[in-house]
């Protein structure tokens, strides 16, 4: 198995009513459990999801240094409309409430808009914080009240898969052509060989990764 190579990060898709598939999966991945700094398990919404996910967490053991919940709203969409993404913040949401031990995290669905939806409802860290801090400065009574923040009370990342790949692909195509010499023989050619497209690609998934890291960074 690959994850016995040294492996220290896993992502894995599952839905509900897989239980017995991941418990199989699980019983593969376990023996290495204790190597992993990382666990994501990504599952789209369903009837029953919380109790899918309460059930998936009872059987991992041991558990990973770092687990995320990848909040699946709208399976490889790419599409780049508000209401895209409204159901995918409406997943994470969910999936916050549910209290359960980890991080948050969306994906599916989520485009440009994704960051500031989460601002607008108040799901981001840093918006949090700004309350908290701000009902510290109001209340003199309470100088030294902890934050009432645990990992998973605010979604904690965003993952861009398919509308990233939509984004990206005017230069994805660009690099393509450059693939095809003067003989019309197709040669592999690597972005990193060519700094225009590099550093245009850098710039438009820094549009996408700067809107949350910078909430963070605060």
């Amino acid at each position: 198995m690959v994850i016995s190579t040294g492996v220290d990060a896993v992502e894995i898709h599952t839905q509900v009513g897989r239980l017995k598939e991941f418990q199989k999966l699980w019983q593969a991945i376990s023996p290495w459990a204790e190597q992993l700094k990382l666990l994501a398990i990504s599952c789209p919404d369903g009837e029953g999801m919380i109790e899918y996910l309460n059930a998936i967490y009872d059987l991992i053991n041991p558990r990973p240094r770092t687990l995320i919940w990848q909040t699946d709203g709208r399976p490889m969409s790419g599409d780049i409309g508000d209401g895209t993404t409204l159901a995918a913040v409406k997943l994470g949401q969910k999936v916050l409430t549910a209290n359960l031990p980890g991080y948050v995290q969306l994906a599916g669905g989520t485009n440009s808009y994704t960051v500031a939806k989460l601002k607008a409802m108040g799901l981001l860290k840093e918006a949090r914080e700004q309350g908290s801090r701000e009902a510290r400065v109001k209340d003199s009574s309470l100088p030294s009240a902890p934050l009432p923040l645990c990992p998973s009370a605010s979604i904690a990342g965003v993952a861009y898969g398919s509308y990233a790949r939509v984004l990206l692909s005017p230069v994805l195509e660009q690099l393509e052509n450059k693939e095809v010499n003067h003989t019309s023989v197709k040669a592999t050619v690597h972005l990193e060989a060519e700094p225009d497209l590099l550093w245009e690609a850098v710039g438009l998934a820094h549009s996408l990764v700067s809107q949350i890291k910078s909430q963070q960074e605060r």
